[in-house]
């Protein structure tokens, strides 16, 4: 017996210093990355032009991608993430990607880069290098596998990878020809939803759907419908959870104020429904665009869990700020982190959840509840004057403005629930 237990100390103590030996050898005292790119109108015209081919990549066979789109998206995800640095260089006959990571404090960091060759035949992963270990391409590839495969059912990342038929490049731009696996053709895509069912029943939203269709020809003020919807859940929270209530009823306000497309993520809620058959024109502080950023963003926050609601809003500015736009709005963004603010009170933990509820049912939301006085920031702001007085939204002058946004924002009874 102690002769198995002195075995399997040394077994374990092997294992400890192989494991010590690899974390040697991963992490390294400087950065492989220091990302230059900032986010300015620019980069995110370039992300929307990505973006809008991959979206229409679905129907089709072929995908190109250059440089400086995907070093435009590595920047502005760099806005939730912004202690991870990465780089796209795509050259002739390669692409190298490259991240950075910190960690112990800034003084060690984890690097890991990759280099993709052309091939005719799925992907060709030449090398992977975490620090200064290095992996072959294959086995990185089988890893890739062996994991997706856990967690992509029931598609599967060896059907995903099997899909790319043809890598190759041309100076700066990655050319994908695939063949989607049958299983993400469109007509397969509610039967995946169906399986997965990742946001509850769709008739417990509905049940809140159908409340704000009733309810659309008494109002025009969003508050209203606020008002509205989490009194209900308040009813029904008695009786179960405030945060699945909370989480239904922010997902109709997508559905109803938003678009369909919401409900290839939800499924049907809009069917058979007796009462409202388009959105009401209903306003946020009197205007049509703060309701839509308020909502959207609230919804993208419910639907993911994390603040790309507010990064979306912000990117929509700097479109808006490019030449030929609206201008950027600093109003526009306070709708959109108020949205994200209120979704987080709602679903952040069960004492929250239902200090809304409660704050909502006491308080009957008004307009003025929900929005702050916006009339001292400014918007409209042109691509010239943004450059000069920003120039990107890491510059000084940027974050002043959007702490002064949030500092109003914050102010509010109804944004203090959840650090009582």
């Amino acid at each position: 017996m102690n002769k198995l237990l002195k075995i399997c100390g040394w077994f374990f103590l092997a294992v400890l210093i192989a494991l010590l030996a690899l974390l040697v050898l991963a992490l390294q005292t400087r950065p492989l990355v220091v990302s230059s790119y900032s986010v300015t109108p620019e980069t995110a015209h370039s992300a929307e032009q990505l973006a809008l081919r991959l979206r229409q990549a679905y129907g089709k066979t072929e995908l190109t991608i250059t440089s400086d789109e995907a070093n435009a998206l590595i920047a502005i995800a760099r806005r939730l993430y912004p202690a991870v640095h990465g780089r796209v260089n795509i050259g002739n006959q390669q692409l190298l990607a490259a991240v950075s990571m910190p960690v112990m404090q800034d003084r060690l960091f984890l690097n890991v880069s990759a280099l993709l060759l052309p091939s005719k035949q799925g992907l060709a992963v030449h090398e992977v290098r975490i620090g200064q270990l290095r992996l072959s391409g294959a086995l990185t590839l089988r890893l890739v596998e062996w994991v997706g495969n856990y967690y992509l059912q029931p598609v599967g990342a060896t059907q995903l990878l099997a899909a790319i038929q043809e890598v190759s490049f041309e100076q700066d731009v990655l050319m994908v020809r695939y063949q989607l696996p049958e299983q993400l053709q469109l007509g397969q895509v509610a039967r995946l939803r169906e399986q997965w069912q990742p946001y509850g029943d769709p008739k417990h939203i509905q049940h809140y759907y159908q409340l704000l269709a009733r309810h659309h020809a008494e109002s025009a003020n969003l508050s209203d419908y606020l008002n509205v919807l989490f009194i209900e859940a308040a009813r029904r929270a008695q009786q179960g959870s405030a945060v699945a209530e909370n989480q239904a009823a922010l997902l109709a306000l997508a559905v109803f104020f938003g678009t369909s497309k919401f409900e290839l993520l939800l499924g049907d809620i809009r069917s058979n429904n007796r009462y409202a058959t388009a959105p009401p024109r209903v306003t946020l502080a009197g205007r049509l665009d703060l309701q839509q950023h308020f909502v959207y963003s609230a919804a993208i926050k419910t639907l993911t869990n994390k603040d790309i609601g507010y990064l979306a809003g912000e990117m929509k500015e700097l479109l808006d700020a490019n030449p030929g736009g609206s201008g950027f709005s600093f109003v526009d963004l306070l709708a959109d982190i108020a949205g994200v603010r209120f979704a987080e009170i709602a679903l952040g933990s069960e004492q929250s959840a239902a200090a809304l509820q409660r704050f909502i049912v006491a308080t009957h939301l008004t307009d003025a509840d929900v929005l702050p006085d916006f009339r001292a920031f400014p918007e409209g702001i042109a691509y010239d004057t943004f450059r000069e007085d920003f120039d990107t939204i890491e510059s000084e002058a940027y974050n002043q403005l959007v702490t002064a946004i949030t500092d109003a924002l914050h102010s509010l009874p109804l944004y203090q629930l959840d650090s009582l």
